[in-house]
C-alpha cells in the first residue's frame, strides 16, 4: 500500500497537533511518538515462532488467542506480538503475509480520543490506509490504529501504556508462561533499516506522522536517519544499493520494503565471535552471518539471523547509534 503525504498534508498535520495535544509547543507530528512500544511479526506457525523467539531472546508468553500470541522480553521495554498470517486479516482487511514486520509506536491514545486520532490521521494523510480492527464497540477497535505508509511498513499506533495483554485472550495460555534464558540478552529495539522508494517522501511522512526529526542525511542524498521517541531508536532510509559494490551483504530487498529490524543486545567486537558461535549452535540450519570479512571493523559489529518466516534481524549493540565503523 503506497501512502504519501501530499498537497496540504503537512499543513494539516501541524494543525492537528494543536488539536490533539492542546498546545502550540507540542512536538511536531499528528501523533507524536512517546515510545517504541513493541513489534509484530506475521507468522505461518505460532508455536514454531514462539519457540524461536523464546530460545533467541528468552521471550515468555503474556497472552494467547486463536490468532495472536504476545510475548514479554525479560530485559527490554518492548514486547513482541506474533500474529497468524492469514493472507487477509478479517478484522482489518489488511494483507498479512508470513514474515511481515509491523512497528508498534506508543502514542497518547485512549478509548476517549481514538476516534479523534483516526479522523486527524485521515485528514493529514488522505492517501494512506488508516484502519482499526473490527468495528466500534469491539475490544480492539480503540486499542490500535494501523497506518500503512510510503515504504510498505505498517505502523501499529497504541497507547504508550499498552503492556501487550490482549483484550480477548485464552483463559489458559496455549503454551505455559515458563521463563527461560535466551541465547542473547535483548535490551531494546534499536532500529529499522528501510530500502526506500523516495527518501525525501519517507522523511516527510514520518516527520508529519510521529514527529521524528532528521538526525543526519547522506551527502549523496540517497539516505537519511531519523530519531524516534527521543532515541535511542533510529530509523534509516536508503535507496537500493548496488550489491556489486558492497562486500559480504545479502542481496538488497526491492525498493519500498523493510530491509531489517535491529535488536539491541549485549555485544561488543570482543564478544561477537562467541555470540555467532552460540547462535550457530542453538539454531542449526538457520542463516546466521556477519557482513564483511573478519579483518574488517564492521564484521564484529553485529550478527544477522533469519527467523522461521524469512524475516532478517540484525543483532547489534543496544548502544549502537547507526554510525558504521570506519565510515
Amino acid at each position: 500500500m503506497r501512502a504519501t503525504c501530499v498537497g496540504g498534508g503537512v499543513a494539516v498535520a501541524a494543525l492537528t497537533v494543536s488539536i490533539l495535544a492542546g498546545a502550540q509547543s507540542a512536538p511536531t507530528g499528528v501523533t507524536p511518538a512517546l515510545s517504541i512500544s513493541h513489534w509484530q511479526v506475521s507468522v505461518s506457525d505460532l508455536k514454531r515462532s514462539q519457540e524461536f523467539y523464546s530460545k533467541l531472546l528468552g521471550a515468555t508468553i503474556i497472552d494467547t488467542s486463536p490468532n495472536t500470541w504476545t510475548l514479554r522480553i525479560p530485559d527490554a521495554p518492548q514486547w513482541l506480538s506474533l500474529t497468524r498470517a492469514q493472507g487477509t486479516d478479517p478484522a482489518t482487511g489488511l494483507s498479512v503475509k508470513p514474515g511481515m514486520f509491523e512497528l508498534g509506536i506508543g502514542i497518547d491514545l485512549t478509548p476517549a480520543n481514538a476516534e479523534q486520532v483516526r479522523k486527524a490521521l485521515r485528514q493529514a494523510f488522505p492517501t494512506a490506509t488508516i484502519v482499526s480492527p473490527g468495528k466500534r464497540g469491539d475490544p480492539s477497535y480503540d486499542r490500535v490504529i494501523y497506518v500503512d505508509h510510503p515504504d510498505d511498513i505498517r505502523f501499529r499506533l497504541v497507547s504508550s501504556k499498552d503492556d501487550g495483554h490482549l483484550p480477548k485472550h485464552d483463559r489458559t495460555p496455549a503454551v505455559p508462561r515458563t521463563p527461560m534464558k535466551g541465547v542473547v540478552r535483548m535490551r531494546n529495539l534499536n532500529h529499522i533499516n528501510v530500502t526506500a522508494r523516495d527518501v525525501n517522501a519517507s522523511v516527510e511522512f514520518y516527520s508529519a506522522l510521529i514527529g521524528a526529526p532528521v538526525r543526519e542525511r547522506a551527502a549523496n542524498g540517497r539516505g537519511a536517519t531519523l530519531a524516534v521517541a527521543g532515541g535511542p531508536f533510529w530509523l534509516r532510509f536508503g535507496m537500493a544499493r548496488d550489491p556489486a559494490k558492497v562486500v559480504g551483504f545479502r542481496q538488497p530487498n526491492p525498493e519500498g520494503i523493510i530491509d531489517h529490524p535491529g535488536l539491541g543486545i549485549d555485544i561488543t567486537p570482543e564478544t561477537a565471535p562467541a555470540v555467532r558461535a552460540a547462535l550457530t549452535e542453538a539454531f542449526p540450519g538457520f542463516k546466521i552471518y556477519s557482513p564483511g570479512k573478519p579483518e574488517q571493523s564492521i564484521y564484529n559489529r553485529s550478527v544477522y539471523i533469519v527467523d522461521p518466516d524469512g524475516l532478517l534481524y540484525q543483532l547489534i549493540s543496544s548502544d549502537d547509534d547507526g554510525h558504521t565503523p570506519g565510515a
